[in-house]
């Protein structure tokens, strides 16, 4: 038989496999539906479902890259070909958990990063429609910081005393971010 598959006026390279399954390889198409259409002599087409082709979704930075395992911390991905949808959702590593994505402008998103079982490493990556796109970044999932002990414990009421904070799990800022010490609802820089 002459078998074709079209996805709209686009010719498909096809393979019939079975009675009940042929396999049609999708030409580079522009961003939204077409019909696909079979043909068994190579001029009569039968339409049968619709494709939707999506925009090429590209990320290029994920920031902050890493954040508590108890999981709530806002991430956003910049990149590009992002567009507003319910099914737009971020996946952190291997789970079947999917988060709900939303588009800020369409070269930014955010999401919450999920709750994690401990620390590690993991990818991301972006889902549409239930197709799942890697994005060449990963994040980082950390125990929580534990302050045990301060010294001094006491200082001046004017402030500028240095205070050594004694712990586990302190990491450096990313980026621009400063480290902050609170003291009560004052702040002050702090250096890891």
């Amino acid at each position: 038989p002459n078998l074709v598959c079209k996805f709209g006026e686009k010719r498909a390279e096809s393979a019939f496999m079975s009675s009940s399954l042929i396999r049609c390889n999708v030409p580079n198409l522009m961003p939204g539906q077409a019909a696909v259409e079979l043909s068994f002599d190579g001029s009569t087409f039968v339409t049968g479902p619709y494709f939707l082709a999506l925009d090429a979704i590209e990320v290029d930075s994920i920031s902050p890259s890493r954040g508590p395992v108890v999981g709530s911390a806002i991430v956003t991905l910049i990149g590009g070909g992002f567009e507003a949808s319910e099914s737009l959702a971020c996946v952190f590593g291997d789970s079947a958990e999917h988060v709900q994505a939303q588009v800020i402008t369409s070269t930014s998103i955010v999401c919450a990063a999920p709750r994690q079982a401990g620390a590690s490493r993991v990818h991301v990556a972006l889902s549409v429609h239930g197709l799942r796109s890697d994005v060449p970044m990963s994040y980082e999932f950390v125990e929580p910081a534990i302050a045990m002990s301060a010294e001094p414990s006491m200082g001046g009421l004017l402030g500028g005393t240095p205070v050594t904070v004694h712990g586990q799990g302190f990491m450096a800022a990313e980026g621009d971010a400063a480290l902050e010490c609170m003291f009560g609802n004052a702040s002050s820089v702090a250096r890891v």
